[in-house]
């Protein structure tokens, strides 16, 4: 019995690390418990004598970028199976899934936010200009422009997912795609309220609940009952 509770443990850990990673053989765990429960520390991001370190806690994995000339950073940290950074010149991140550390470039016009929304999986930023979310499942950047006379609302992230909502649309991301989902907004239909948890992102409206669901990265709506 003992051997037995050993064994169903090791496999739920391992499951648990295929999920977090991405790895193949780990899409059928999408709407597991082992996408729910908040994952330990897999990355470690430092910055020493100029070079910028990410370690990976279940591999070999070590990344490494130098800062160029002027180039300082501006935050540093890290969530679950997600590492970020950002210095004056670009925005970086990294996960176990990633080849080396993905980096995008800020624009002159950009303004460059103070720290990421990090999931255990994902990570969000708004710089005005653009939306950049970074999913750890192919360990790459997914990047939506801000339309003329658009504004950013609200920002959140859950462990699994992350929602943007701007005056014409709710954007959101999952571990389990590089790209945002898109839902439009109405004419004159008011955000009241937004949440991001472990699986769902949420947004009440003075008409509707939107309802994101990060496994299947997929939208759905119930109307409100209006009085």
């Amino acid at each position: 019995m003992v051997g037995e509770r050993i064994r169903r443990a090791a496999a739920r850990a391992a499951c648990a690390v295929l999920v977090a990673l991405g790895l193949p053989g780990a899409a059928h765990a999408q709407t597991t418990p082992a996408d729910v429960f908040p994952l330990n520390e897999l990355i470690e991001v430092l910055v020493v004598d100029r070079e910028m370190l990410a370690f990976d806690s279940v591999g070999t994995k070590t990344f490494r970028e130098r800062l160029k000339i002027d180039e300082e950073v501006l935050f540093q940290g890290e969530r679950g199976a997600v590492g970020v950074i950002f210095t004056t010149r670009r925005a970086l991140a990294v996960t176990s899934a990633s080849s080396e550390w993905q980096e995008l470039q800020w624009r002159l016009d950009e303004r460059i936010p103070e720290e990421p929304l990090l999931g255990d999986r994902l990570a969000l930023l708004a710089t005005g200009k653009r939306l950049l979310g970074f999913s750890a499942g192919d360990g790459a950047w997914t990047v939506e422009e801000v339309g003329p006379n658009e504004t950013v609302l609200d920002l959140q992230a859950g462990r699994n997912s992350a929602v943007a909502v701007t005056n014409r649309r709710a954007l959101a991301i999952s571990p389990h795609a590089s790209r945002f989902f898109e839902t439009r907004l109405r004419v004159h239909e008011d955000i009241q309220n937004v949440s991001a948890e472990s699986n769902l992102a949420t947004i009440t409206t003075s008409q509707r609940i939107l309802v994101f669901r990060s496994a299947t990265g997929s939208w759905s709506e119930r109307k409100r009952r209006l009085r």
